[in-house]
């Protein structure tokens, strides 16, 4: 009989620490990707998202996400990219990237299994109440034809000072 009470509490132990984990973490405002051919993201090609209208003004970081293929490698340690927000609010900005995939050896400097994912930090912005915006991403490397890429992403979120 004690063992079961036992295994009782340490599953309510648990769950607790779910609770509390689960209500520690921030929604983000905004998080969309869109698809890039895994065969190669023609220059020319823009993936082109959306950020809702956000639910209260201040301080807001963005982060661009990228995924690249294990099974059609990335031929480059680096990957340039351009971020223009269009905001409702009448701000245009205009950001580039330098994203380094790689290590100087060449080995993937991302996480995962079958696709390496990556995450590049934007300046953080200040935003007002109702603001939306539309956010466009192009590569500007010379090569025109990039294989190995297969997703492009943001995630907005309010800063912890609000």
């Amino acid at each position: 009989m004690r063992f079961h009470s036992l295994k009782t509490y340490f599953a309510l132990c648990l769950g607790l620490l779910a609770a509390l984990a689960a209500g520690c973490r921030r929604d983000a405002a905004a998080y969309q990707y869109g698809n890039v051919s895994v065969d190669g993201w023609v220059s020319g090609d823009t993936v082109v998202l959306y950020v809702p209208p956000l639910e209260q003004g201040g301080a807001y970081a963005m982060q661009l996400g990228l995924r690249t293929s294990n099974t059609v490698p990335y031929p480059f340690r680096e990957l340039w990219l351009t971020v223009k927000q269009e905001w409702t609010s009448g701000q245009t900005i205009i950001d580039t990237l330098q994203c380094t995939l790689a290590t100087p050896a060449g080995d993937a400097s991302g996480k995962g299994v079958a696709l390496n994912q990556y995450e590049f930090a934007l300046p953080v912005r200040q935003l007002a109440k109702g603001d939306s915006a539309r956010i466009c991403i192009n590569h500007i490397m010379r090569q025109d034809l990039l294989p190995g890429i297969t997703d492009v992403g943001i995630r907005l979120e309010a800063t912890e000072d609000q």
